[in-house]
């Protein structure tokens, strides 16, 4: 019993250390700038990602598994949704402020989540997720009519679609994460990334960046560290927690982007905007508050 509440506590705290440097991201965003690259910075920031990996699994004589021929079509879908989730927040943070673009976030990424269920893994659409979906975008309806208007319309949907491709992109690699290890996809989805973005880049022409020290590349680098980081602390916090117990930490992530929104650049989210996002978070924690409920009722009578 103790063993288990240990993993349990050692989970939540991963995940929560995870919640912080997922916070730091848009920070790192705005300072890097659009007129760094869009596609530039991510394929630069994924190709450390994927080398640091390299590396990791050089020292501690990690092998990749070959990927499962049934796992390609899930894979290539993964990494798309991944990576129109990465480059759309990216340029919705430079451009609205880092508290409003994650909640926005949140709510695409909790109905993309349910609908994706659905229609994956035929996941029971509950009363209280449809009703945590309707609170979502009544959420979002009033983040952007507080907040953002007509001028910022494009960057608001970006947000949103931030949102969805993620809690595809999170849904999605169920289908295949128990046949690799966490390095192994952290690696995969770096490299396919870092191919996307490339090509991406070269289709819009952006021009290639110089090898040269300047504060935007600094935090490039900066920003492929801390990706890795999350990326660790969240898979190790959801192998020792249950996802939706898990998942009730996650909105801890609206908090500290909020926080570091006003730290960094003195940004302040109207009353209406903090409503907005409270509706959106309790649409994140109403349907998993009753399954963690249900588990820690189940564990009380095991133990």
């Amino acid at each position: 019993m103790q063993s288990k509440r240990k993993q349990q506590s050692l989970g939540v705290t991963a995940i929560l250390i995870s919640t912080i440097f997922y916070g730091l991201m848009g920070v790192y965003s705005k300072i890097i700038g659009v007129n760094f690259g869009i596609f530039t910075q991510s394929y630069i920031r994924n190709l450390i990602v994927f080398l640091i990996i390299f590396v990791l699994c050089l020292v501690l004589r990690k092998k990749w598994v070959k990927i499962q021929k049934q796992d390609i079509p899930w894979i290539i879908l993964w990494s798309i949704s991944g990576t129109i989730a990465s480059v759309c927040f990216f340029v919705a943070v430079n451009y609205l402020s880092i508290g409003t673009t994650v909640i926005i976030f949140f709510a695409g990424s909790n109905i993309s989540g349910y609908l994706a269920g659905k229609v994956l893994y035929q996941e029971q659409l509950t009363k209280s997720k449809i009703i945590a979906s309707i609170l979502s975008i009544l959420g979002v309806l009033l983040v952007y009519y507080s907040t953002i208007g007509l001028d910022n319309l494009v960057f608001s949907i970006m947000a949103l679609f931030s949102g969805l491709g993620t809690g595809l992109w999170n849904t999605v690699s169920k289908k295949f994460s128990h046949h690799y290890s966490g390095l192994q996809i952290t690696g995969m989805d770096a490299f396919a990334s870092f191919l996307m973005t490339l090509f991406a880049s070269m289709i819009v022409f952006e021009p290639l960046p110089t090898i040269s020290f300047t504060i935007p590349m600094l935090f490039v680098f900066i920003y492929s560290i801390t990706q890795t980081i999350t990326v660790f602390f969240t898979v190790y916090g959801f192998k020792r927690l249950e996802a939706q117990i898990g998942t009730l930490v996650m909105p801890m992530e609206v908090f500290f982007a909020a926080l570091f929104g006003f730290i960094f650049y003195r940004e302040t989210l109207t009353i209406l905007t903090i409503l907005g996002g409270l509706l959106i978070i309790s649409g994140i924690v109403i349907p998993n508050l009753r399954f963690a409920k249900k588990i820690s009722i189940v564990n009380q009578v095991k133990n």
